[in-house]
């Protein structure tokens, strides 16, 4: 085979993940207003949309410029240059007292990031053996053992991208236990698509664990083994239950690698797309299939849901802290999703934040993995020849000058998610004030923010 049809090859496992090709109907935002959309939870209040902040809204996401600190990791000091403490008491005006000093959650935190490959077997389907990809605190960073990523596999060339800040199976932080969040990814997609935030919430204390769901993948796709809607649907709640049990077990293997290194007490599950339908499986439950909350779920940050038309009683049975996230360019996923689900639901706190100006596919690794096909020689201009006009469409209006940038749409979704985290799964209530409409308002251009039953806090200094 020579080197396009090898290349073309890969194409046909990566544009079922990008294309977001599932029973959500995803517009790819290019004629959509950039207006904030209306809220329909019945507030009065706007949402926080400022208009200062990143003035030209290009910040690198995961701390990319960040100098490394004396240690060589490249997230740098947790030192921010703020200096302000929190005196832990309210102030003569009755007002909250501001917040103690937080480290920035929109880059890289200050541990070193671990990585690790393994598998984790389905309980009531043998067959389905789940490919698990596990980021987690590191005791020490040396950039030789950065891993590299493989994203896509074919019989004749492998797609690959480099690790920003993970290193392969190094020995984890002794500073644990740490929290767990499982990530879950989109339809037909791949557990290696949101590589940004996955390493990011490892470098801030957090274990994060991403499956492939079987039956419902790229590789799926391009191998002819994808279930339908109703049986990958039904996969999604079980796999997140079966997951949490394998990273329970290897927590207790003294011979794992993350032995000891999962607060079991303190689980997240987020995703993106129908992987943000996921994670509110997770805690309302899946009625089609019959599948339960999982309990031991405490938080759940859901990008961009959808896939499936939760019943209000569902959403109003949810009993924890909720994020929600999307672009204002992803008119399904906001109209359809997100504005009525955060309407119905009752769970306080719950937040919403809409990424203005940005699409449904700037939550993923779409840009990283059109430029390394052009950095393998493969350029957008012939992609409409070779059956890829579908990933053309979505470069252009998530990866191109003219598109919102991406580098901002991943630093909100990294700031948002990881503060989320941060406040209501590891307990460090301060950065709820990162999540505040009055943060927004002052730091963030592109955030408009909404929230419901939230702490009273006084905002955050901007990052």
């Amino acid at each position: 085979m020579n080197r396009t049809a090898a290349l073309v090859s890969v194409l046909s496992l990566l544009l079922p993940a990008c294309a977001a090709e599932s029973p959500l109907e995803v517009d790819d935002g290019v004629d959509a207003s950039t207006d904030t959309p209306a809220d329909d939870t019945g507030r009065d209040e706007e949402p926080a949309a400022s208009t200062t902040g990143n003035d030209d809204g290009t910040e690198e996401s995961g701390g990319s410029t960040a100098d490394a600190d004396s240690t060589g990791f490249p997230g740098g000091s947790t030192d921010d240059g703020e200096d302000e403490e929190s005196s832990g008491t309210t102030d003569p005006t009755g007002e909250p007292p501001p917040p103690a000093e937080l480290e920035p959650t929109g880059t890289l935190g200050a541990h070193p990031v671990g990585y690790t490959e393994t598998q984790f077997t389905d309980p009531i389907e043998a067959s389905r053996v789940l490919p698990a990809h596990i980021w987690y605190p590191a005791e020490t960073f040396e950039k030789s053992e950065l891993a590299i990523y493989t994203v896509a596999e074919s019989e004749f060339l492998d797609l690959e991208l480099p690790a920003e800040a993970a290193q392969r199976d190094v020995e984890a932080s002794l500073e644990g236990p740490f929290p767990l969040v499982v990530f879950s990814h989109g339809y037909g997609g791949l557990p290696t698509q949101s590589l940004s935030l996955c390493e990011t919430l490892a470098s801030h204390g957090f274990v994060v664990v991403s499956v492939g769901h079987v039956g419902n993948t790229t590789t799926d796709q391009e191998n002819g083994t994808s279930v339908g809607f109703e049986a990958a649907a039904a996969h999604r709640p079980r796999d997140v239950q079966t997951t949490i049990d394998a990273m329970e077990d290897l927590n207790r293997d003294g011979t794992s690698l993350i032995s000891g290194v999962v607060d079991e007490g303190q689980v997240g599950v987020t995703g993106h797309s129908f992987g943000g339908f996921t994670a509110l499986t997770s805690v309302a439950g899946y009625a089609p299939s019959g599948a339960l909350p999982d309990p031991r779920v405490q938080a759940i940050a859901p990008i961009a849901p959808g896939g499936y038309d939760f019943p209000d009683a569902s959403l109003a049975a949810i009993d924890v802290p909720t994020l929600f996230l999307a672009g204002t360019e992803d008119e399904p996923a906001i109209e359809d999703n997100v504005i009525p689900f955060f309407a119905a639901m009752t769970a306080e706190p719950r937040y919403r934040v809409d990424v203005v100006g940005a699409n449904h596919f700037h939550f993923a690794n779409v840009c990283d993995i059109g430029q390394a096909l052009i950095n393998l020689g493969l350029l957008p201009e012939i992609w409409p020849d070779i059956g890829a006009g579908q990933l053309l469409d979505i470069y252009d209006v998530t990866c191109t000058a003219e598109a919102f940038p991406i580098s901002e749409a991943l630093r909100l979704q990294n700031k948002y998610v990881v503060a989320f985290f941060r406040a209501f799964l590891a307990d460090e209530g301060d950065y709820a004030a990162v999540l505040g409409p009055d943060h927004a308002d002052a730091c963030e251009e592109f955030a408009a923010v909404y929230v419901e039953g939230a702490p009273a806090t006084a905002p955050a200094p901007c990052e």
